[in-house]
């Protein structure tokens, strides 16, 4: 290559670097979440996290109220599979609730209600499994 080539090449990839590099930042400064947002999504995540757990918990008592004792090994299995799920979400929802009473609201505590939330939807998932066997 010669060497006005290599110059504007260089120059070019320069360039390209400092847009990509300045995309990304401004980017990742918009997916940032502000701290003052923190509490409201701490207080959202609580609410689906809460709602999902008193429904879950109504459908687990109604399945094992109404399962036959001669109830399949799936069947048994799915509903302890629920329980399972539902104890996991709902320690979680209790250690992130005890936070938001103290008011310490951080990213972490958003993430871990987000994830008690998911564990009482797969609580959910199993025990809808097992209201519809047999």
């Amino acid at each position: 290559m010669k060497k006005p080539e290599a110059i504007k090449a260089v120059l070019g990839l320069i360039v390209a670097l400092i847009f990509a590099l300045s995309t990304g930042m401004a980017c990742a400064q918009d997916q940032a979440i502000k701290m003052e947002d923190v509490e409201k999504l701490a207080k959202e995540a609580l609410a689906n996290a809460e709602g999902t757990r008193k429904l879950v918990e109504s459908v687990i008592q109604k399945v094992e109220k109404d399962m036959p004792k001669d109830a399949s090994t799936l069947l048994k299995g799915e509903v302890e599979g629920a329980k399972m799920w539902f104890k996991k979400g709902d320690d979680l929802l209790a250690k992130c609730k005890k936070q938001i009473e103290e008011k310490k609201f951080t990213k972490d505590l958003v993430i871990d209600l987000n994830q008690a939330w998911r564990w009482l939807v797969e609580a959910g998932s199993e025990i809808t499994r097992a209201s519809m066997m047999e």
